[in-house]
């Protein structure tokens, strides 16, 4: 009993050990890929991860954030076309940011709306396997760009990206949106062992 009682610990601790050095990697193997908005190397496609949508339609702050960031590359020229992708089953997504990124002047030609982009693997195998995008931008809040670029070039795309800071000063949130982040590694490392097609793999 006491050796199993020191096992367990001793287990545990290399869990944490390997999970906090596999967050790590992730971060310093994806770092010359992720770039300020105004130093991103062009594309001609930017992709948008999608976020949540508030009950009255509008976007969060975080999505806000993201449609941002892509208007700019649009409007710098930096990107021709924008794919937003996210959840349609609840509020709406990708058509609210489709509507978002029109309103802010992004031509609606030059938008075009995935609603099946459930998760961050999801949205990188669609991309690839049902738009037939190979190189592109993804835009989301920097914290989540490693993981989403990895995702990304694991999955054969060669992505850089663009990242959003604006909502870093509400303080909670973001370290909230940090800390889901670095469990969402797991799924992801899951999700790209098993080489799943997404969830939807229609338009």
């Amino acid at each position: 009993m006491p050796g199993r009682n020191r096992l367990l610990p001793t287990l545990v601790g290399v869990g944490v050990l390997g999970w906090a050095a596999a967050c790590a990697g992730v971060a310093l193997g994806t770092r010359r890929w992720v770039h300020h908005p105004e130093d991103v190397p062009p594309r001609e496609v930017a992709v948008v991860l999608g976020a949540q949508v508030r009950e009255d339609g509008q976007p969060s702050g975080f999505l806000r954030g993201r449609l941002e960031v892509a208007a700019a590359l649009v409007r710098s020229g930096r990107v021709q076309r924008v794919l937003v992708s996210g959840d349609d089953g609840s509020h709406g997504e990708a058509r609210v940011m489709r509507r978002e990124l029109v309103a802010a002047g992004v031509p609606a030609g030059a938008v075009t709306a995935d609603p099946h982009g459930y998760d961050t693997y999801d949205t990188c195998w669609r991309a690839r396997h049902v738009y037939g995008l190979d190189r592109l931008v993804l835009v989301s809040q920097t914290y989540h760009l490693p993981r989403a670029v990895a995702t990304a070039r694991a999955l054969g795309i060669d992505a850089v990206g663009a990242g959003d800071d604006s909502v870093r000063g509400r303080r909670r949130t973001w370290r909230e949106g940090v800390a889901r982040e670095q469990l969402a590694l797991l799924k992801t490392g899951w999700d790209l062992l098993s080489r799943r097609p997404a969830r939807s793999t229609g338009r």
